[in-house]
Formats: C-alpha cells, sequence, structure tokens
C-alpha cells in the first residue's frame, strides 16, 4: 500500500496497492468507512500518490514505474503513467462494484517520446534522465 485518499461524496476510501512484482501492474483498492472491501480496478505499474479530484468525480494515481535494481545495464525500468477512474454518476458502492471497465483510464508517455517533444520539455525546465524516454 503505498497512498491512501477519501472521497465523502461516496463514503469511500481508496489504496493503491502495488503488485509483489515491481514491474507488474498494481491495482487501486475502494473500501468503506469500516475498511469494508467494495471493488479494485488495475492501475499501471507501482501505483502511487493517489488522490480524488475536488469535486469527488474522478480518483487518479501516478503510477511511477522505477526501477527497483537501480538503472544498471540490463536492468528492468518499467514504464510510468497515470490512472484516471472516472466517477462520475456514481452514488453508492454496489455501482462502484460493477464500475464497467471503460471507466478505467491508464494513460503512458508516449508522445513525448520524439526528440522535438523531448526538446520542449527540456525548454519547459522539465528533468528528465539522460538517454531515456520520458
Amino acid at each position: 500500500m503505498t497512498s491512501v485518499s477519501v472521497n465523502t461524496r461516496l463514503k469511500v476510501i481508496a489504496v493503491s496497492v502495488q503488485h509483489d512484482d515491481f514491474d507488474k501492474n498494481g491495482v487501486i483498492v475502494f473500501m468503506d468507512y469500516d475498511g469494508n472491501y467494495i471493488a479494485h480496478h488495475e492501475s499501471g505499474v507501482q501505483p502511487d500518490m493517489l488522490g480524488f479530484s475536488p469535486d469527488g468525480n474522478y480518483v487518479m494515481t501516478a503510477n511511477e514505474g522505477e526501477p527497483r535494481m537501480g538503472y544498471n545495464e540490463g536492468a528492468v525500468d518499467p514504464e510510468g503513467s497515470v490512472t484516471v477512474i472516472d466517477l462520475r454518476g456514481i452514488d453508492d458502492h454496489e455501482t462502484l462494484r460493477t464500475l464497467p471497465a471503460g471507466r478505467v483510464t491508464t494513460v503512458g508517455f508516449h508522445a513525448f517520446d520524439s526528440a522535438d517533444a523531448r526538446m520542449r520539455l527540456l525548454n519547459d525546465n522539465v528533468l528528465l534522465k539522460p538517454g531515456t524516454a520520458p
């Protein structure tokens, strides 16, 4: 478990949970205020920094995808991403339990892989690890 957030509109607690294998997708788990399981939905690799939008209509997690064996040659460096769960129109725990898969979206950073996109990031003072894609 890496992060916890509370949605008072839905009366739920959301928890980001990493997979045992550092390079596999984790999950976002929803529980009621007593800690009873409601549902879980897949996130990206190493979900962390979980939070609800101010209106409670979305829950998001930054999926860090960090290499656990360092950046040595041949080490696995999982892809980072962001997972967003659309909670609009969800008003009870049963509906959250049966949330359609299309309401869960994980977005990567491939749009920044080109040299031009990397240069724009650098010009905007975004730090990038040399020799790797964002």
